[in-house]
């Protein structure tokens, strides 16, 4: 397997090498850090430290807050960081997993777009609400209980702002 850790360790120099070189501004940038940091969470597979893991979860959180990437991208990326870190919990404090869901809060109003069909708002309610509720049942977890009220909060406007605008006038 020595072989196997010399190549992962070429693929993260390389990436990193090229997100070096990547403008802060370039529409690939989110993407480059998510794969640095699907590469850096190979590395943590391997070797479990905690330096493994805030490398990975670095990248991941930096790919989703990049303003320039592709909303649904970025939703994929903070979902990717809330599984990594469930999986991680002997690892993480309660704050790194409700930043993670910070992250999914903060694209939503993002995704549920009104210029969407009513069959794909209908399904993108749908997943707000299950996000949602993971995010406030991680944050009454974690004791974070005016986090887990705000977020409900925020949820339940979204998914009632798409409600009410699939509603048809009865004068139609």
């Amino acid at each position: 397997d020595s072989g196997e850790s010399e190549d992962l360790e070429q693929a993260i120099a390389a990436q990193r090498r090229a997100l070096a070189l990547t403008p802060d501004n370039h529409p690939s940038k989110p993407t480059r850090l998510f794969n640095l940091g699907i590469s850096l969470q190979r590395r943590f597979d391997h070797a479990r430290t905690q330096e493994n893991l805030d490398a990975a979860l670095e990248c991941f959180m930096a790919a989703t807050s990049q303003s320039l990437g592709d909303p649904s991208r970025r939703l994929h990326y903070a979902e990717h960081a809330v599984r990594f870190l469930a999986e991680t919990t002997e690892f993480i404090s309660p704050e790194s997993l409700i930043l993670a869901h910070q992250r999914i809060l903060d694209v939503l109003p993002e995704i549920v777009w009104l210029g969407h069909s009513v069959q794909q708002r209908f399904d993108e309610s749908s997943r707000t609400g299950r996000l949602v509720n993971s995010a406030v049942c991680d944050a009454l977890g974690s004791s974070a209980l005016e986090q887990a009220v705000e977020w409900l909060e925020a949820g339940r406007a979204l998914i009632w702002s798409q409600i009410t605008s699939m509603r048809t006038p009865l004068d139609n």
